[in-house]
């Protein structure tokens, strides 16, 4: 019997709004030649996934929908996938960006039966929504005068998909998961101290540089205190004081305002993540836990060259296997052997970690580390 995977990953950008598994970037034929058997799906985003609406939250009820998705595509996986060769037994949920924070959702909301035995999380985000219930919301029903508050649901519903995504696209409103203390709650290291996350082995680690492709487009990026009390930070307890003491300007790590704020926006998004929930799990809950960073930085795998580092998603190609992509892209430069080699391996390990075959994997991150293509905390 085959190995299961069952695998979400949306390219970077994806913030709960858009992506979608027939993405050629996360084409799973790579994985699956390599002995397990691959399952990508989708689930419903934006206002349609996480409405955040006060009449649902008043209910008692989560509104958490894409989370929900995710559990059920799970299930159906564990329900069918002897079909297709697979071992319901061995599937391993994981995924890159809000495919790696909806894992940890999971990991969260179904603690107590989580089907999966082991997860993948690759350049997770936490959780900080940056709009309050009916915010976004009641800015698109004034667009349908549809009353606020009661009744406002009863009048979306009766409005055509396509009208509302024509809204939401002008508009740019944004629907990320609430917090609701249901199925996604505020504090996942807390949690896992708690031991009240699924207790499976843990693959996570992020890029070297996850912060510069987000700030780019932040008016504030280049003025460190302005961005610190902005909303793409959303750290609205942070000490501005403080912050400026650790990423000083100018510096060796940080020669420019821009690359303070893209190193802020790294570390209190996704950095500090990765090495808490790490630590944690592995002392908390005795699981073994794999952690890493992806160094490779190359001049044919953005538009910008090497001056954006190594971004956010740069590691989906790889880990996938779809290289040979790169050179449909700016500046359409095709994969070089290097790079072919580093994604030969890191599909080898992700699939390794997927039939649990853990000895090898570490092997793989002791040959990485000693020629720098990864480095292991």
């Amino acid at each position: 019997m085959i190995e299961d995977l069952s695998l979400n990953i949306l390219y970077s950008g994806g913030g709960f709004d858009s992506g979608s598994p027939s993405d050629p970037k996360i084409d799973g034929s790579f994985l699956a030649s390599k002995g397990i058997v691959f399952a990508s799906y989708g689930y419903r985003l934006s206002l349609w996934g996480y409405p955040h609406a006060l009449e649902i939250a008043e209910a008692g009820e989560t509104q958490n929908f894409g989370l929900l998705d995710t559990r059920a595509v799970v299930e159906w996986v564990r329900d069918n996938i002897e079909a297709f060769g697979g071992d319901p037994n061995k599937i391993t949920l994981g995924g890159e960006s809000v495919g790696a924070e909806m894992t940890n959702q999971y990991m969260s909301a179904f603690s107590k039966d989580p089907i999966i035995r082991a997860a993948v999380m690759q350049s997770a985000d936490t959780n900080q929504p940056m709009w309050g219930l009916n915010n976004q919301i009641t800015a698109i029903a004034n667009n349908f005068s549809c009353p606020t508050g009661q009744g406002e649901l009863d009048c979306l519903r009766k409005v055509s998909a396509v009208d509302l995504q024509t809204v939401l696209l002008a508009t740019g409103n944004q629907f990320q998961p609430v917090t609701d203390n249901i199925t996604i709650f505020k504090d996942y290291v807390k949690q896992t101290r708690q031991k009240t996350v699924a207790s499976i082995p843990l693959l996570i680690g992020t890029n070297k540089d996850e912060g510069t492709l987000i700030v780019q487009g932040e008016p504030t990026a280049t003025d460190e205190r302005a961005y610190i009390t902005s909303n793409n930070l959303n750290l609205p307890w942070a000490s501005p004081t403080d912050l400026l003491k650790i990423y000083p300007v100018p510096s060796a790590e940080f020669p420019a305002a821009l690359n303070a704020t893209a190193g802020m926006w790294r570390d209190a998004h996704m950095l500090c993540l990765a090495s808490n929930l790490g630590r944690e799990r592995t002392n908390v809950l005795k699981q073994p836990v794999w952690r890493y960073r992806f160094d490779l930085l190359a001049n044919n795998l953005n538009s910008q060259g090497t001056s954006i580092g190594v971004f956010h998603g740069e590691d989906i190609r790889f880990v996938m296997g779809t290289t040979s992509l790169i050179v449909q892209s700016a500046p359409f430069i095709p994969v070089t052997p290097f790079e072919q080699a580093v994604s030969d391996l890191m599909v080898t390990a992700w699939t390794n970690f997927v039939k649990g075959r853990f000895k090898l994997f570490k092997n793989f991150f002791h040959i990485c580390s000693t020629t720098s293509l990864l480095q292991l905390f």
